[in-house]
C-alpha cells in the first residue's frame, strides 16, 4: 500500500488561526507556574496533531508571567538519536 506524503509545514504562530487550545494552554501554564520543585510536562502525539503550535503558544502565555520560556530541540542538539539510544542510556 503506497501512502501520500504527510503535509509539512511549521507551527500556526498567528493568534489569529490558532483555536480551540486555550485551556489547555492555560493548565500547562498553571501547573508550571505554581508550586515549588522541579516539574516535566511531556507533549506527544501524531505527526501534524499541532504540538509545535501548542509549543508555541505556550512559550508567549508563559512569558507574560514570571517564568522565562526556552526552546530547544534534542534532534537539533544531538545527530543521530535513536530509541534505541535513548533506552540505552536510561537503563544504564
Amino acid at each position: 500500500m503506497l501512502y501520500a506524503p504527510y503535509a509539512e509545514g511549521g507551527p500556526v504562530d498567528n493568534p489569529g488561526m490558532f483555536f480551540g487550545r486555550s485551556e489547555l494552554i492555560d493548565a500547562i501554564a498553571s501547573s508550571l507556574e505554581t508550586g515549588t520543585g522541579t516539574k516535566y510536562i511531556v507533549l506527544y502525539g501524531q505527526k501534524r496533531a499541532g504540538k509545535s503550535s501548542v509549543l508555541e503558544h505556550l512559550k508567549r502565555r508563559l512569558a507574560q508571567g514570571p517564568l522565562l520560556p526556552v526552546s530547544f530541540s534534542i534532534h537539533d542538539i544531538v545527530s543521530e538519536l535513536t530509541e534505541g539510544k535513548i533506552f540505552v542510556s536510561y537503563h544504564a
